[in-house]
């Protein structure tokens, strides 16, 4: 069994790709762990799709990212909870402080009940379309019983995304999606332009720098509303140790990240099948749509044969 994470790991590496990507990855634990429900809640409403949050604030609003998602890789070992994304190099350090920042509001206000109520539908729709072909249903059905024992868990699991709350929500980001269990990795495009190259200082630096923005919004906030200069002397002092105390965790812990490779390689996998399956499905509906016309061409000349017959 890993070792619990106790401070931030980061990998810079150079290739030759068109553009950068970046991954944030934390540990989460496996599948049969009653967190799994709050967990996948957390991956839609991060970044499950255009209307995510990290979709909307980071590519829509602030035009960071050409591309940002989230993925919650639950297994039947503890797993990973992956953040993607392809952008700009000169942009990767801006981003990442983005990204932990839009983590920790979350954390704070926990999502809406239009949100939770939108990730309930999606998940539940994506069962539903899974049954559409016995391919679909045999994979589901083999995964549960081989990963969990127990085929039938789609009803349970339906149950307990049904179930899951802000509060949920809230609690899975504050234990799990911390600087203390994240790892980042950053692939940049080879040769390296000069004065995009982003290093594992200016990773660290970024975070610290997201961290201390929000505690200082957070310390305005409450000075605006403290009766006098003392209290609002406190709230800053606050403010400062909690920044200080972010500062001191953020300790070099360098390492293979042999987990994180593996999980991207899982996840171009599982998009590629996905492709292959709409392949299979466009194609059976354009062969089931030419058998229509064929049939419907042989009635038209089996009509008119008759009636030629008949007007002799």
């Amino acid at each position: 069994k890993e070792p619990k994470q106790k401070a931030i790991r980061t990998t810079v590496e150079a290739m030759k790709t068109a553009e950068s990507h970046f991954a944030l990855a934390f540990h989460i634990p496996d599948i049969k762990n009653d967190s799994t429900y709050a967990i996948d809640v957390t991956e839609a409403v991060l970044g499950g799709g255009q209307t995510s949050r990290l979709y909307k604030e980071l590519k829509l609003e602030q035009e960071l990212v050409y591309s940002i998602s989230a993925y919650a890789m639950t297994l039947k070992d503890p797993g990973l909870f992956l953040i993607t994304g392809t952008a700009d190099s000169a942009k990767l350090k801006e981003i990442i402080g983005a990204v932990y920042t839009e983590i920790t509001r979350l954390a704070e206000t926990g999502p809406t009940e239009e949100e939770l109520e939108r990730v309930r539908l999606g998940l539940e729709s994506g069962f539903i379309y899974s049954r559409e072909n016995m391919q679909g249903i045999a994979s589901k059905l083999g995964y549960y019983e081989t990963t969990l024992g127990d085929y039938k868990f789609e009803q349970k699991y339906i149950d307990g995304i049904k179930s899951v709350t802000a509060k949920d929500v809230t609690a899975v980001l504050k234990r799990y999606l911390t600087v203390e269990n994240m790892s980042v990795s950053v692939l940049l495009p080879e040769p390296v332009a000069e004065g995009v190259a982003i290093s594992e200082a200016d990773i660290k630096e970024s975070l610290q720098r997201s961290s201390k923005n929000l505690e200082e919004a957070k310390a305005t906030a409450k000075a605006e509303a403290l009766p006098n200069a003392k209290a609002t002397s406190k709230a800053m002092g606050m403010a400062l140790r909690t920044t200080e105390a972010l500062a001191q965790s953020l300790e070099n812990d360098s390492g293979a990240l042999r987990l994180l490779c593996t999980a991207f390689t899982q996840q171009r996998q599982r998009q590629r099948q996905r492709q292959r399956q709409r392949q299979r499905k466009r194609q059976k509906q354009r062969k089931r749509k030419r058998q229509r016309q064929r049939q419907k061409q042989r009635r038209r000349q089996s009509q008119e044969t008759r009636q030629r017959h008949s007007s002799r």
